[in-house]
């Protein structure tokens, strides 16, 4: 595992541990529960997958001895209602994590998930020295008086270039350092310093290897980074069995970011 102050990354998994009060809690996000319906679309088959990931989280959630479950958005894949297929799919990954205390952060894909699970969610989650959100709004004034912010929702990945084209991708940790500056344009007070990004949850979401170089990318960057608050280019990058691949402008020089 990497380590940070009362932080955990959780060995080869996309799943953080936060200790707050004396507990500890582990988040995850982008699980998009559904989304084998576009690859169904696509001519793949993908079978048990809601299954599967329930059952990591209810495995780590045993192994870590975890007393709080934060999902960080995009619990759904549709955006607005979703489809039968997927609306069973949700009733019953609730009912296998029954047994967990459960918070869930609203995404951009959560349109009328508390109307279909029962379980009120929130825009964001305060608790000790963190604030939990989904990535894709600004934290508030409160967030940001917290010294350690989590997101999901930019799938974070890397693109490893092993020679002769021969390249893929995987899963990865960005963790950034405020710009102080910058944040002052935008906020009269704050605590925070560091912007931990998770990596996807769900298998089958590997993310883009994309080039924030310019500030501003063309899909759903967080407001944190397009805005400069937090630096992304000199974000550190990590892989999730907790090797250090370098910062972002390093990688982007490299050409596999």
């Amino acid at each position: 595992m990497l380590h940070l102050n009362n932080i955990k990354f959780v060995y080869g998994k996309p799943a953080l541990i936060a200790k707050s009060y004396g507990h500890r809690c582990m988040a995850i996000g982008d699980l998009h529960i559904g989304y084998e319906n576009r690859l169904l679309k696509k001519g793949i088959h993908i079978y048990n997958n809601m299954d599967i990931m329930a059952s990591s989280i209810l495995k780590m959630s045993e192994d870590y001895g975890i007393h709080r479950l934060i999902l960080l958005g995009d619990v759904k894949d549709s955006i607005m209602r979703p489809g039968r297929y997927e609306l069973e799919s949700l009733k019953r990954f609730f009912d296998l994590l029954s047994p967990l205390d459960l918070s869930v952060v609203n995404g951009n894909h959560d349109s009328f998930l508390s109307e279909i699970t029962g379980i009120d969610t929130v825009d964001e989650l305060l608790s000790g020295d963190f604030a939990f959100l989904h990535g894709n709004r600004f934290p508030s004034l409160k967030a940001m008086g917290k010294k350690v912010i989590i997101t999901a929702h930019n799938h974070i990945a890397v693109e490893i270039n092993e020679g002769h084209k021969n390249f893929y991708k995987e899963k990865a940790w960005l963790i950034s350092s405020i710009n102080r500056n910058n944040a002052k344009k935008f906020y009269d007070e704050f605590s925070a310093s560091k912007l931990i990004v998770m990596p996807a949850f769900n298998p089958f979401i590997i993310g883009s290897a994309v080039n924030f170089e310019s500030g501003k990318d063309k899909k759903n960057i967080n407001p944190l980074f397009s805005n400069g608050i937090f630096d992304y280019n000199k974000s550190y990058v990590y892989s999730l069995n907790g090797i250090k691949l370098g910062t972002v402008s390093q990688l982007i020089a490299k050409n596999n970011i």
